[in-house]
């Protein structure tokens, strides 16, 4: 229930949460690292595709970069997925122009290349 409610929520009032897109993001992402039953899940990916299309492509790309390189967040393997699917699915609806090279960029990517070569990290590989 309270998902389908996000959603909406989004997409009526996504002018206004800009603000918020941080932590709607990161809390979706980190739910995806869960164990859910597929039901839940696919609520979540949804709500995730929704965010996707309904804010800025540049500003979801520097939420995920400072998401990334933040040292207070340990993400697990599933998390680590659910950001690179996430990125990679941003990345192929952006312009170049939306791209910014910045240290926290330079350094998120870095991390990215760290996580694939952690054991256990098959996953995060592929």
């Amino acid at each position: 229930m309270f998902l389908e409610t996000l959603v909406d929520f989004i997409q009526v009032h996504k002018d206004d949460l800009q603000d918020w897109l941080f932590v709607l993001l990161t809390q979706l992402l980190k739910k995806m690292g869960a164990d859910l039953l597929g039901s839940v899940q696919a609520k979540v990916q949804k709500a995730l595709d929704v965010t996707r299309e309904s804010f800025p492509n540049d500003l979801q790309f520097n939420i995920l970069m400072r998401f990334t390189v933040d040292q207070t967040q340990t993400p697990s393997l599933k998390v680590k997925v659910a950001i690179l699917k996430y990125i990679e699915t941003l990345a192929k609806q952006m312009d170049p122009g939306d791209f910014i090279n910045s240290s926290e960029t330079r350094l998120a990517v870095s991390r990215v290349i760290t996580w694939t070569t952690e054991p256990k990290s098959s996953d995060v590989r592929k």
